[in-house]
C-alpha cells in the first residue's frame, strides 16, 4: 500500500527511490521470516517457538537463533538478571 501511495505521486516515486534501500533494510528488520520465531522464556534452557506454518526459511533462522542462544547462554543471563532483580526488590521491601 505504501508503495502505491508513493508512486500515485511524481515527486514520490524519486522519493522512493532515494528511500529504497532504508525500506528494503526495514523490511528485513520486520520479516518474522528473519528470526524464524520467539524464545520460549521460563525454561533452563534455550527453545524457539515458531508458528506452525513457519516457511523453510524461517525454520532455518529459528535453528540460527536457537544455536546462537545456545552458544551465548542466554537463559543462564535470563536467569542471573531475575533472581538480581528479585533480590533487589526483596532487600527494598525489607
Amino acid at each position: 500500500m505504501l508503495k502505491r501511495e508513493i508512486s500515485s505521486v511524481s515527486t514520490g516515486r524519486i522519493g522512493y527511490l532515494m528511500m529504497k534501500p532504508a525500506i528494503r533494510n526495514f523490511k528485513k528488520r520486520t520479516d518474522y521470516d528473519e528470526y524464524g520465531g520467539a524464545p520460549l522464556l521460563g525454561i533452563n534452557g534455550t527453545s524457539i517457538i515458531s508458528h506452525g506454518r513457519s516457511s523453510s526459511k524461517a525454520i532455518k533462522n529459528a535453528l540460527r537463533v536457537a544455536a546462537d542462544y545456545a552458544a551465548k547462554k542466554v537463559y543462564k543471563a535470563i536467569s542471573i538478571d531475575i533472581e538480581s532483580d528479585l533480590q533487589t526488590r526483596q532487600d527494598s521491601l525489607a
